[in-house]
């Protein structure tokens, strides 16, 4: 909730924002038709926003609003859930990357936030 106070979102409604997010539960349901339905144990969630909820973008945007202050030697450009981080270097292009991607990790932990790492590295290389 440190990040929302950053925002100057606090008192009552930074309380709202955590109730929102504490102690929900899932469970897996599979239907297999001839066998009939299984429904798993429900489990609280510990990380993350239930998926679907109109908060879980806004959430999400906020977490990752100030990137583009955190990782330096980048051109970060920021769309809804989708990042694309910008590196040129003419000279050691790979060092230059993974200083970047140490930033990213460094500044995703900091914010709870897991990364996928399938879809961390897409790289594109373009001849200037």
């Amino acid at each position: 909730m440190s990040e929302l106070n950053s925002y100057s979102i606090r008192g009552v409604t930074n309380l709202w924002f955590e109730s929102y997010l504490l102690h929900w539960k899932q469970c897996v349901e599979i239907n297999s038709g001839k066998h009939g339905t299984y429904v798993s144990t429900k489990r609280e969630i510990e990380y993350g926003v239930p998926q679907g909820w109109i908060l879980g973008p806004i959430l999400f945007s906020l977490c990752i609003n100030d990137l583009p202050l955190n990782i330096m030697g980048s051109k970060i450009v920021l769309f809804s859930d989708d990042t694309n981080i910008l590196v040129s270097e003419a000279n050691n292009l790979q060092h230059k990357l993974n200083s970047v991607m140490n930033e990213l990790q460094t500044s995703f932990a900091l914010n709870s936030l897991v990364v996928n790492d399938e879809k961390m590295l897409a790289l594109s290389f373009h001849t200037m």
